[in-house]
């Protein structure tokens, strides 16, 4: 018998579908098999996406039925040929909104992923977030949803899967 008193987690993915768990232990001796006896019958019924030109972006997205964007950062600067700080910036919100398929991020993501690009951040960029961030703001590029929160404005989004697109 298993200890009860554990947490586990669990993610069961195929295609398009996934399905997560997290809560005690017990549920692997009491549901689990049935979880993914219904997985499996509802998954062998999807057909994979057909591989196409249009995949790509559909995919960027985050809401195709093919997932995110996969690229880091540093790739999507390099594919955005960023050399500012607000095209930095801009580069993280679409890693978040289009890789990480996050609707919204804070200051604290923003930095997290200017410090994972090593190649394109600089320390000057970082110091002067706050004010990178409201000339973004101003230009319509992204709004600020509360206090240190914001989001991508749809248009930009747009403009960012066509020049991110393959």
């Amino acid at each position: 018998m298993h200890d009860t008193t554990k947490e586990v987690k669990i993610q069961l993915a195929n295609g398009p579908l996934t399905v997560n768990y997290e809560g005690p232990l017990d549920f692997l001796d009491d549901g689990l098999l049935t979880i993914v006896e219904e997985f499996i019958g509802i998954t062998k019924d999807v057909a994979p996406p057909a591989p196409s030109s249009t995949n790509q972006t559909k995919a960027s997205t985050g809401s195709g039925s093919n997932g995110p964007l996969q690229m880091t950062t540093g790739t999507i600067a390099g594919r955005l040929s960023v050399k500012s700080g607000p095209e930095l910036i801009m580069a993280c919100a679409a890693k978040l909104t289009l890789a990480d398929d996050k609707e919204t991020f804070n200051r604290k993501d923003i930095l997290l992923e200017m410090k994972s690009a090593p190649s394109y951040s600089k320390e000057s960029y970082r110091k002067n977030l706050s004010s990178l961030l409201d000339g973004l703001i101003k230009g319509d590029q992204i709004r600020e949803i509360s206090p240190s929160t914001y989001a991508v404005e749809a248009t930009t989004k747009e403009k960012l899967i066509q020049q991110l697109g393959t």
